[in-house]
């Protein structure tokens, strides 16, 4: 017998017992997108453009889909520009309100 007819009674049969479960094909792939985008980071850590290039991808895509799936990357000393302005203002935030008021009274 062809094969399509052998696997057909079969099928019908496991689906009819209740065997077959739906699969979620949007969260299997975005479960697999996180996989290689974190392997991807791992290959080429503190290098963004190395990782994009591994997975095929441009950079701006690549930082796109790590801010989308709320990926964390986890290299080391990775340099980050916003850090430093915002130590700057916590400086700021230091200070003492009494010292403003002390040197307006004077």
């Amino acid at each position: 017998l062809p094969v399509a007819i052998r696997t057909y009674s079969s099928t019908v049969a496991v689906e009819q017992m209740g065997a077959v479960e739906p699969i979620d094909l949007d969260s299997v792939l975005v479960e697999l997108e996180k996989v290689m985008l974190r392997r991807a980071l791992k290959l080429s850590p503190r290098n963004r453009a190395q990782a994009a290039r591994l997975l095929g991808i441009s950079r701006p895509r690549l930082l796109r889909r790590i801010v989308q799936l709320g990926i964390v990357d986890q290299s080391p000393n990775l340099i980050d520009d916003d850090d430093d302005d915002d130590e700057d203002q916590d400086d700021s935030a230091d200070n003492d309100p009494n010292e403003n008021q002390e040197h307006e009274s004077r």
